[in-house]
């Protein structure tokens, strides 16, 4: 689901209201590492200063359950619009649900947009050297390492589109 300003102000809100807007259940351990007070600070100020770069934001990933109740299992999205055809992914799974394919689906299906869009021809990801089940999501995902990251200590990699 993507981060519309109405979800934004219910995640500012507090986790219940979060959880009353999806209509899902927040598990134990949400939020997710790397999610927190600024991401959605940062969000809601890019939606409000170029609402047309919604497509570019943050998503919430909401898993239906057996019996049909819903989840919130993590978060991801772009960090903005492409730029120069290349455009930057970040996801993250709550701990409850990780080792489930969640993050290689949520980082396949990122890749999918992005590509599905004329003038993006690369995505790129960073991650830490130690994170290996992130790399592994990566590898997976058909990304490879291109070198160093943004920030010290901070790797990245690289999928490009098919010619």
């Amino acid at each position: 689901m993507a981060a519309t300003p109405v979800v934004l102000d219910a995640a500012a809100a507090g986790d219940a209201v979060l959880a009353d807007v999806l209509n899902a259940r927040l598990p134990l351990t949400w939020p997710p590492e790397h999610y927190d007070a600024g991401v959605v600070s940062h969000t809601r100020d890019m939606l409000h200063r170029d609402p047309a770069s919604a497509a570019w934001t943050t998503r919430f990933f909401v898993s239906r359950d057996p019996g049909g109740s819903r989840t919130l299992v993590g978060v991801g999205g772009y960090k903005g619009s492409p730029v120069n055809g290349a455009v930057e992914i970040g996801y993250s799974i709550v701990a409850e649900h990780q080792r489930r394919g969640l993050g290689s689906e949520a980082a396949r299906g990122l890749v999918r947009h992005a590509f599905a869009q004329s003038g993006v021809h690369s995505v790129t990801a960073q991650t830490l050297p130690g994170l290996t089940a992130s790399i592994l999501v990566l590898v997976g995902c058909g990304f490879t390492l291109v070198g160093e990251g943004d920030e010290p200590g901070v790797i990245r990699y690289e999928l490009r589109r098919d010619p």
